[in-house]
């Protein structure tokens, strides 16, 4: 596959200060990638969740989209355990996890969900 380009922009408005008006801050990260791979998953219960990989390998991912959304009231909260890690990322309901990284050298190559009740979950590898 030829290198295809990508684009994430964000913008996050807050006050830059105590009794500021609201400002912008804006993101922005671009890049290309080779492979990609997609999931819509349907957790059915609790435990640990191991999302595909495909043929990512290292130096792994250089970016990682993953939604949460918030279809139905009385969803628990997900973790995020990375490369086999002992530290979890916690996202909740409505959330979402997004990393970017030009040129891992060390990347994330595995990702686990961990979860104590159903859940639909969309992720998106780029390597």
């Amino acid at each position: 596959m030829a290198a295809e380009p990508f684009t994430l922009s964000a913008s996050v408005e807050l006050p830059p200060d105590d009794g500021q008006p609201n400002s912008t801050l804006d993101f922005s990260f671009a890049g290309t990638f080779v492979q990609k791979t997609s999931h819509k998953l349907n957790i059915t219960g609790a435990g640990t969740h191991v999302v595909g990989f495909g043929t990512i390998v290292s130096p792994g991912c250089k970016a990682i989209f993953l939604e949460y959304p918030n279809l139905a009231s009385g969803l628990a909260t997900l973790n995020l355990r990375l490369n086999g890690g002992v530290t979890d990322v916690e996202v909740a309901p409505g959330g979402c996890f997004f990393y970017c990284n030009p040129t891992p050298s060390a990347g994330i190559t595995a990702l686990s969900i961990v979860t104590t009740a159903a859940a639909m979950v969309r992720v998106t590898l780029l390597s």
